[in-house]
């Protein structure tokens, strides 16, 4: 089974502190093919802690599990939200559609590529504030073996909206990488020997009423990439 990397937990937590709502994380996928994982796609709205606001509906999630010997896997959702206390004081949408693809070559890594769009819009219905805001958020893990000694080069990639939180790979459990909110465009390189490795990639796009007048609105729209390749 694919063990997932203790900063993961921590992420989850504290989103879930923000939205107000515990995350959903899907299972992880039995690690029988060469390359596998899964592709989490959520959507929150939400308020501060002790806010006199509510935010309906709930959060809204989608997971599929993807394989080096499966199609791209992709993981769609959207959603609107409604803040409102004695009356309605914002609205919100929330659309976030994430993939996932697994190649292997010679029954080990050859490529991984993650992305994922979103769009996430506010719009401040009247001057009253909840501080209520919206968040699309892709989670993306991947266990992958290694064969032969080299190197695997990760390549990442953002518009000019949203944020990668974190790049994470393990080996036994043991980091390797950890990249806590990179610079938008970068790429990495490590070297690995023959085993099973975890990878995992985590975007996120928010958007809220306090950053802009009563009566306006504000939208995002973001794209991400991450591609994990093999080297020799």
């Amino acid at each position: 089974m694919m063990s997932f990397p203790v900063r993961r937990a921590v992420t989850a937590a504290a989103l879930a502190l923000a939205t107000g709502s515990a995350l959903l994380l899907p299972a992880a996928p039995a690690s029988a093919a060469p390359v596998d994982g899964n592709v989490a796609a959520f959507g929150y709205g939400r308020v501060p802690d002790g806010s006199d606001c509510l935010v309906e509906p709930g959060p809204v999630n989608q997971n599929k599990d993807f394989s080096s010997t499966g199609p791209r896997r992709t993981a769609s959702v959207a959603r609107n939200f409604v803040s409102a206390a004695k009356g309605e004081s914002a609205r919100g949408r929330i659309e976030n559609t994430s993939s996932a693809k697994g190649t292997a070559a010679g029954g080990a890594l050859d490529r991984v590529v993650l992305t994922a769009e979103h769009l996430v819009r506010v719009n401040d219905v009247v001057a009253y504030d909840c501080g209520f805001g919206v968040l699309a958020d892709t989670q993306s893990s991947s266990d992958f073996r290694i064969s032969r000694n080299g190197r695997v080069r990760i390549d990442w990639d953002r518009g000019s909206a949203g944020q990668i939180e974190q790049i994470y790979v393990s080996r036994d459990g043991v980091m390797v990488v950890d990249r806590i909110r990179p610079d938008a465009h970068g790429h990495l390189v490590f070297n690995v020997v023959p085993g099973r490795y975890d990878l995992f990639v985590q975007f996120v796009t928010r958007a809220n009423e306090n950053d802009i007048p009563g009566g306006t609105v504000l939208t995002k729209r973001s794209d991400f990439r991450v591609v994990a390749d093999y080297r020799r």
